[in-house]
């Protein structure tokens, strides 16, 4: 993480780095660490790795160790200054795990996180939950003091049950990767009508799980959901220090993108990062978080108002034809109830 944090000031590209806190070890810790080597100003993303255990007691003790710390530096910066400090910076938390481990489906029977008792791991649904609960909880104390919030942004359908797609659909901001969106034709159409972000990492599937010519990516791009391209595990499978250049050069020249394309890539990538209001209204519009050229500054996006026009269209025609669809069937439903 520090290797890859040091490339950042000479890169191409402006980073939202993501730092790996796993679970056995407390956030506070590891960022007063990050902070004291590096004092500059950090957007980064949180990531909190689950560990897959024979333990029992660990589930609670999870939770503890990655929110206790933040919910006392809320109440009181003084008692961690530097993890006050680094939190200013950080925009996100992210949940990463092995999804393609098989894992019992939750259930309105599963016991709480301190009640739980059984040697089996908890499914990705049950740690989402209660990563999304907690991060609720903290957002509105830190919101109530005037302090920077956070979102959820998980690792999400690299592998593993489509059902991790449907808790994240429900949960996330954004998600990373979201591959498995091809398998279910049903949960894409939900996240393009959302617009759900997708931090997609090509190059990182094709060392993995998925045959670079076989990624979604293309095929969402040209669907209109909303699509971004990022790095995931740069030291690993990157060739130079300049990895998200290398994912757009090669999407760029197996996919055949066009200028366009990569600049409205690039743009949705902008939507999906951590940067406070104030730098994406600097980059992008005033008004960017409107879809269509309301939202856009071809000055600065260089995407031209022909293509956001294109995708508001469409996705204004797939919400009216829902609507309408929503209010035929429930007139049918009004004239077939009985009249008293």
């Amino acid at each position: 993480g520090l290797e890859v944090a040091a490339w950042v000031p000479y890169s191409a590209a402006v980073s939202d780095l993501r730092l790996c806190v796993y679970s056995h070890h407390a956030p506070g810790h590891v960022c007063a660490q990050i902070h004291r080597q590096n004092e500059r100003e950090h957007h980064a993303c949180a990531v909190l790795r689950p560990s897959f255990h024979a333990s029992p007691s660990l589930t609670p003790q999870l939770l503890v160790n990655i929110f206790e710390p933040l919910f006392e530096v809320t109440k009181d910066p003084e008692s961690h200054p530097q993890l006050h400090l680094f939190l200013k910076g950080v925009s996100g938390f992210d949940l990463v795990d092995d999804e393609s481990k098989p894992e019992r489906r939750p259930n309105k029977h599963m016991p709480s996180p301190a009640a739980w008792n059984t040697k089996y791991n908890p499914s990705f649904a049950y740690y989402v939950y209660y990563m999304y609960a907690n991060l609720f909880t903290l957002n509105k104390l830190r919101e109530a003091r005037g302090l920077n919030t956070f979102s959820l942004r998980p690792h999400s359908g690299e592998a593993g049950d489509v059902d991790h797609l449907a808790v994240t659909f429900m949960a996330a901001e954004n998600i990373a990767h979201g591959i498995n969106l091809r398998k279910s034709p049903s949960m894409q159409y939900l996240y393009y009508l959302a617009q759900v972000g997708l931090c997609m990492s090509p190059l990182s599937n094709n060392f993995i799980f998925l045959d670079y010519h076989r990624n979604p990516f293309p095929t969402f791009f040209a669907r209109g959901l909303s699509v971004s391209l990022s790095t995931d595990d740069p030291l690993q499978i990157h060739l130079t220090k300049e990895p998200l250049v290398e994912e757009y050069s090669v999407a760029a020249q197996v996919w055949k993108l066009s200028a366009t394309d990569l600049c409205e890539i690039a743009r949705n990538s902008v939507l999906h990062s951590g940067y406070p209001h104030q730098v994406k209204m600097h980059w992008v519009h005033t008004k960017y978080w409107k879809m269509g050229p309301e939202g856009n500054d071809i000055q600065k996006t260089n995407v031209p108002a022909l293509r956001m026009r294109f995708r508001k269209d469409c996705h204004t025609e797939e919400v009216t034809l829902l609507q309408s669809g929503a209010s035929a069937h429930a007139n049918r439903l009004r004239e077939r109830k009985p009249k008293d």
